[in-house]
Parts: C-alpha cells; structure tokens; sequence
C-alpha cells in the first residue's frame, strides 16, 4: 500500500509539472505560473500559409451541433464543400457574408463572390444570410464551432487567405469571449445592437479604437505591426508618439505595387521617426499589433473606415508562447522586408476604400 501511494504521488507531480509547464520542482511552481498555463490552454495561435487549409477543414468536420460564420469572403472551395457536409450530416451551419465586397477592378460593381458562393450552396441546408447593413463592410472573419470554440483570423476564407497571404488566427475557447462571440453572430444574424463585455474583445464600430489606442500607448520598448493597408492619422499620431518616446516601431504593410497609398502611409510613419516596409512573398494580409508583452490580432486595418464604419473582431492577447511565435513570424518577415521608394510629398493617397482587401480570391 505505501509502495502503491509512493507511486501515486510521484505520478501527480510529474503530472503538475507537465502540465504547468515548470521548469524545477512543484515548489518553485507560482499561482501566476499556474494561471498563465492554464490560460494558454484555452488559446492557441495559427500561422498562414504555413498551416494551409486543413485546419479549418478538421474544425468543420468536428462540429456536433453547430458551426456560425461571419466572413467577408468565402470562396475556397474546400471549406464550401465541408460546411455543406456538415449541415448534411444535421450540424446547424449559419453562414454570413458580406454582400458586396469591393471590386478593386471596379469600384461600381461589387465583387459578386459571395453571390457566386450562395449559388454554390443553394440546394444545401447551409443557412446563408447577408449581412447587417448598418455596417460599411462587414469586414470580420471569424467562425464558432458548437457555440464553444471561436476561430477569430486575420483571413478571407479564400484561397489566398489559406494558401498564399500572411494571416493569424487564434483559437479561443476561454468561456468569456466564447459568450461575447455567440452573442455577437446572433445579433448581427438578426440585425439588433450588441456590446462586448470580455476585455479581450476588438470590435468595430464598438471599441475598436480605444483598445488599440490603449495597446499602441502602452508601450514601452517596440512596437511590431502587420497591416495590408494603413490610413488612420489618429494611429499614426499614436504611433509616433511612442516613437518619440524612445519605443522601436516597426510597420510591415501590403505591396505598393497592389496598393500604391501605401507608400504614402510609409512616408508620413517616416515623418515620426517610424521604419515602414514591405515583402512580396508571403502577401502581407495580416493585421496585428505587438506591444511589449501583449499583442492584438484580427480582421481590423489600421484605417479610419475599419475602425469606425465596419464590423471588425479581434483579440488583444498576453501569452507569452503566442506572442513569442507572433514575433518570431514578424523577424522572419522583416528579414526578407523592402523598403519603400520616396513618393512626392504632395503624392495623393490612392489606394482601396480603408478597411477593405485587396486579396479576393
């Protein structure tokens, strides 16, 4: 019996340790400790084009019950087909889409992908609605599986957004923003007003603007940011301010070529002091901003539009191991980074409507 107890408590100990991810002994284990493992567990983070599409597959084809969808496209074929069988096989799937994305081709005409993907799923038991026109665009992306885990990206549900673009997204399962996303889709499905209460939540038109004023002016030694398309004097302001305050500012944005007010956005972060540049390859669609020891991620551009006009929803973050890879994704991107050629200083600014994606295939 002692030997059988001896065995016992040596096993819950190596099971603590493991699962709270110390590094000495259970003593040495702190309650912050023990809280920020246990915090990590009900987050994780997903790095684009990396981790292609199957993870978004496996999600759809694990829901029991239910799979809601907010995105402003969705063209990928493969997550078209899984949410048509998921709804087959008796999962309730409510899908919401944007009805006119812009068409950067043609800025009179919306792009008619969605239109085309509601086709695609006429004749399945996927329930498709457009979105809440109180909104410019209804710019997020974000999808819950059986009311219980929230997939919240910086990616278009295309084929680029899973195969080709830069992209984030965080798997939340923490009970509080998992509530906040449940009661977000089912008021904009119905069209009724709604307000976060996690205070992790990013949402346009809600608080979009004071959390990420909050987070930029939080920091006290670097600042990383991912943003397609950048246009918000306020942010740049907020920006500069930390700048000259002695923080390290970084800015990786879209390619001039795709989006040309970008190298206009760079000249004036130039103007504060600020480093801004850009890659080809993977295509920078991602929109995130690190600060210190949190960083925020989500479907919000750093455009007076996206934050003001548009329904956006991201998260601000503080685990460790996630920011660790956030960061670690960005050096390796600022690596293969190119500076922006000069524009005029009178140079217009030109370049999509704020908030919106260039990438829509």
């Amino acid at each position: 019996m002692i030997r059988a107890s001896r065995h016992f408590m040596l096993l819950a100990a190596a099971l603590s340790l493991t699962a709270c991810g110390a590094l000495g002994p259970a003593v040495r284990t702190s309650t912050a400790t023990v809280e920020a493992a246990a915090r990590a567990r009900d987050t994780r983070l997903l790095v684009w084009p990396e981790v292609g599409v199957a993870p978004m597959i496996e999600a759809i084809a694990s829901a029991r019950r239910t799979i809601d969808v907010q995105v402003y496209i969705l063209s990928n074929e493969d997550i078209i087909r899984a949410l048509a069988d998921a709804a087959e096989r008796g999962v309730r799937v409510r899908l919401m889409l944007d009805p006119a994305p812009y068409n950067p081709s043609n800025p009179n005409s919306p792009l008619p992908i969605n239109k085309e993907t509601l086709k695609k799923l006429t004749g399945t038991k996927v329930m498709v609605a457009w979105s809440d026109p109180r909104f410019r665009f209804t710019h997020s992306k974000f999808m819950i599986v059986d009311r219980a885990k929230a997939w919240i990206l910086t990616a278009n549900m295309s084929k680029s957004g899973m195969t080709r673009n830069r992209e984030f997204g965080v798997v939340d399962t923490r009970a509080e923003d998992v509530r906040d996303m449940n009661a977000l889709f089912d008021a904009d499905w119905t069209h009724k007003p709604w307000a976060p209460s996690s205070p992790r939540l990013v949402v346009s038109p809600i608080n979009a603007e004071s959390r990420l004023q909050e987070l930029i002016g939080s920091a006290r030694q670097a600042i990383e940011v991912y943003d397609e398309v950048m246009y918000d004097e306020a942010t740049f302001v907020a920006l500069g301010e930390r700048a000259k305050a002695g923080v390290k500012v970084r800015v990786l944005m879209g390619d001039p070529q795709h989006i040309p007010g970008n190298a206009t956005a760079a000249a004036r972060l130039k103007e504060l002091g600020i480093d801004a540049r850009w890659i080809a390859e993977p295509v920078i669609h991602a929109k995130m901003v690190s600060a210190d020891n949190r960083f925020y991620v989500g479907s919000v551009n750093l455009t007076t539009n996206s934050i003001k006009n548009n329904r956006e929803v991201g998260l601000i973050l503080d685990e460790a191991d996630l920011l660790g890879s956030v960061r670690g994704t960005f050096e390796k991107d600022w690596s293969a980074s190119i500076a922006f050629a000069p524009v005029p200083p009178t140079a217009a600014w030109t370049w999509l409507p704020p908030g919106v994606s260039w990438v829509t295939d």
